[in-house]
């Protein structure tokens, strides 16, 4: 919503340096290519086949439910920010760090009590 300009220029010089081919490539091999899991209902069938932990972020609540809703492990969850962009770990370094440790070291302690 208010991305911090230094954090935008960086990105848009970053992709101007990528041969177009590279560019296509990415986006082909995301949302083309037979595998990719990228749109529904690939993305559905890859979350429901997936059975480790999965940390996901989402800025829209009905894309968060629906990922939600297809979690098989435990420890999988959501987090909802409505003020951030694509690039919320350089939004909100702190914030972004801070809750990621805290779910891996949740996800360390779930493994450890199952292996005990």
């Amino acid at each position: 919503p208010n991305p911090d300009p230094a954090l935008s220029a960086w990105h848009r010089r970053r992709l101007l340096a990528q041969s177009p081919e590279a560019v296509v490539g990415t986006f082909m091999d995301q949302f083309i290519a037979d595998d990719q899991i990228a749109l529904r209902p690939a993305t559905d069938e890859f979350l429901a086949r997936c059975t480790r932990p999965m940390l996901g972020f989402h800025v829209e609540p009905p894309k968060r439910d629906c990922e939600a809703a297809a979690f098989q492990h435990p420890a999988s969850r959501t987090v909802f920010w409505d003020d951030v962009g694509h690039w919320l770990h350089q939004e909100r370094p702190e914030d972004f760090n801070r809750l990621a440790l805290e779910w891996i070291a949740e996800v360390a302690t779930m493994k450890e009590e199952n292996d005990a």
